[in-house]
């Protein structure tokens, strides 16, 4: 921490209570990448030998995200041209710029590192990263950083953080719960972008309670392609379920990639597949008593299971049993949000984009579960809390109202 604190400090940040909250929020456990000795040495070495790379060619824009996202991200700002007018280029290891002032920034860094051969500092590598993205952005026609909503990772929130001090930085913060993992931020020079109008009511009431400091806020749409979105003159069923793949899923979070297990049934056992499980039941009442129709909507985890590995979710029987449409094909969920009247799920952020387009949909929330109360916070959220229900009865009650 005594690093990161110099670190910070060199780069005109003032270290707050807020920044220790917002790190410890976003798993400050980050493993011990630096203890190696050898791994301390060769940063040391690359430190080094990036200052032959300060005299570069360089670029106006950057968009900082993990590349198997580049495609998706690229169009949705593209899209949101009004609020983001610019070019965009990926951030990767091929990208070269000169910085300018850049060598008293690397003599510092240069100090960290030579004082971090000799103990371990889990921040170490953190400040490579920042470091390496500096002298790849950092020069006086470098005019926007981007961000995504990896942002919540420890190693993206320093960065943003840093880099908000020498060029303007925007945060796209997607659609998703920020009281999850990001109910602490401090930016105070950077701008967030939400993808949701459910979000951003939320981000509002985080920044006027004093848990969120951000230089400014924007809506943006939602992530996906709205005009690409399939309209129905009238809804094709009265309910659908999104479904989360918790029965796959580690803890019923974690994607798992151990094939043998998820066929063997061995995550079964967590309480999100149990919420999931009784909300099914609940609606196939609704569907016997009162004639209605479903539409299950499988996660693209569950597509990829069955499509790409013959794994069949171990609910499907009772879809067929009790009459509840579903399709394994790869057209996205959101662009069928019109093809149900109500969107009933556990955890999924396609609710707030239901929520976002006027449409209904309900998310569970009990805040005596321990297992569900640290993922979201309705009070936050202004007049669309009334979208949570604590029980199957009253999901029951508020589908039936709605009908």
């Amino acid at each position: 921490m005594k690093l990161l604190k110099s670190y910070l400090l060199n780069n005109d940040v003032k270290f707050n209570d807020l920044i220790v909250k917002s790190l410890k929020l976003r798993n400050e456990d980050i493993g011990d990448r630096s203890n190696s000795t050898w791994n301390r040495l060769y940063m040391l070495f690359s430190h080094i030998n990036s200052l032959r790379n300060i005299n570069k060619s360089y670029n106006r824009n950057y968009l900082v995200i993990p590349r198997n996202l580049e495609k998706d991200i690229i169009k949705y700002v593209n899209r949101n041209h009004n609020l983001i007018p610019f070019n965009f280029l990926v951030f990767d290891n091929k990208i070269k710029t000169r910085k300018k002032k850049s060598f008293q920034s690397w003599l510092f860094t240069l100090w960290l590192f030579i004082k971090n051969i000799f103990y371990g500092d889990k921040y170490l590598p953190l400040v490579r990263l920042i470091e390496d993205m500096k002298r790849k952005i950092f020069n006086g026609r470098v005019e926007n950083v981007f961000f995504y909503g990896f942002i919540y990772r420890p190693d993206y929130y320093l960065a943003a953080l840093v880099l908000s001090k020498y060029v303007d930085v925007l945060y796209i913060t997607g659609s998703a719960s920020f009281y999850y993992n990001r109910r602490y931020v401090y930016l105070p020079d950077v701008t967030l972008v939400s993808c949701s109008l459910v979000q951003y009511t939320e981000i509002s009431s985080l920044i006027e309670n004093g848990s969120i400091i951000i230089k400014d806020k924007l809506l943006g749409n939602p992530l996906f392609n709205q005009s690409a979105m399939k309209d129905f003159d009238n809804f094709s069923y009265d309910i659908g379920i999104y479904s989360s793949g918790v029965w796959a899923r580690e803890g019923g979070l974690l994607r798992s990639f151990d094939y043998k297990k998820i066929r063997s049934g061995h995550y079964y056992k967590n309480p999100y597949y149990a919420i999931f499980l009784s909300i099914l039941k609940t609606i196939i009442d609704l569907i016997s008593s009162r004639k209605i129709k479903a539409k299950l909507y499988f996660h693209p985890y569950e597509k990829d299971l069955y499509n790409n590995h013959g794994i069949i979710p171990p609910y499907v029987r009772t879809l067929k049993e009790n009459g509840i449409d579903f399709s394994f094909s790869d057209e996205d969920s959101t662009l069928l949000l019109r093809e149900s009247k109500i969107g009933v799920a556990v955890l999924s952020t396609i609710i707030y984009e239901r929520l976002g387009l006027g449409l209904e949909g309900y998310l569970y929330y009990n805040s005596n579960k321990d297992f569900i109360s640290g993922f979201f916070n309705p009070s936050l959220l202004g007049d669309f809390k009334k979208y949570f229900f604590k029980d199957n009865k009253e999901l029951k009650k508020k589908i039936i109202d709605s009908l």
